[in-house]
């Protein structure tokens, strides 16, 4: 019955021409509760895959970012700091004054503090000849302090020229560019992983762009799917109806027709109770 009132509403449950959209269609209207299931599982699973994938990033990238910040004052202090001990013994060496020696040892703890701030963030395999720059650096502890000491002994021009020799110039120099390849080889790194930080969170919005566009697809071939069936449920209904409409309709129209033909009697009674009524009027004004 219900493959005859789908022909004689014009549809075929099983059609031959069908589209592929049409099949589909079929398929799910076939398994509604389970394709809406697995819709919304479907559904769940790539928005909290995309959601957590940029949360993973974006904390990592927040991390490195405050990393580098961190590394670039840092950075900054052990070149400003060991300028600062530089010129204090090369001014306490010039003025004879030891005052300077007062300042030279108050920025030394906030050197050694910058410095091992710096090495702890790379590895010592990845430090550019760390053994030579701690030994220039010891060295240079070494000739500064003993240009302190001549100059309590009144012989500042022997420690300036201690301090302005081609020995400590090498040693500065072996110091400078430890500390220098150091600082770049960690800037380096933070760069590194910025950038795969970037690539990564590109990555993760084109993934939850096709994932948006994926679940708009799935969710209308879905939803068409069940417009068709409540489509087919109202179809199948009408025609079920269809024959009590008709009855109804049959009777009414024999209700109209009787009525109809019942005030036409009247009026035809009307007309001949009238017409005596004349008659009878007229004969009795006519006859004595």
């Amino acid at each position: 019955m219900t493959a005859d009132l789908f022909t004689s509403a014009g549809l075929t449950p099983h059609s031959d021409k069908e589209t592929p959209m049409q099949r589909v269609q079929r398929f799910l209207q076939a398994r509604l509760m389970p394709t809406i299931t697995v819709s919304v599982l479907f559904s769940l699973a790539l928005t909290g895959t995309s959601a957590w994938n940029i949360w993973r990033i974006y904390q990592g990238l927040q991390s490195t970012i405050a990393k580098e910040f961190k590394l670039q004052k840092h950075s900054g202090d052990v070149i400003h700091l060991d300028e600062v001990l530089t010129m204090s013994a090369r001014m306490a060496a010039s003025t004879g004054d030891l005052s300077w020696e007062e300042r030279y040892k108050a920025n030394v703890p906030d050197l050694d503090e910058a410095i091992g701030a710096v090495l702890s963030a790379l590895p010592e395999t990845e430090q550019t000849d760390p053994a030579k720059t701690d030994a220039a650096n010891q060295k240079l502890i070494d000739y500064e302090t003993q240009a302190f000491e001549l100059v309590r002994q009144g012989k500042a021009k022997q420690a300036l020229d201690l301090l302005l020799s081609s020995e400590y110039k090498e040693q500065k120099s072996i110091y400078s560019k430890g500390i220098t390849g150091t600082l770049a080889t960690i800037d380096r790194k933070v760069t590194n992983q910025l950038q795969a930080y970037q690539q990564r969170l590109a990555w993760s919005v084109t993934y939850a762009i096709a994932s948006l566009v994926l679940l708009a697809l799935t969710w209308s071939v879905v939803l068409s799917a069940v417009r068709a069936i409540f489509e087919s449920a109202a179809t199948l209904k009408w025609f079920s109806l269809r024959p009590k409409i008709t009855c109804l309709h049959s009777m009414n129209s024999s209700r109209v027709k009787q009525s109809n033909g019942a005030a036409k009697k009247s009026r035809f009674v009307k007309r001949a109770n009238c017409s005596r009524l004349t008659l009878s009027i007229f004969l009795m004004w006519c006859l004595p």
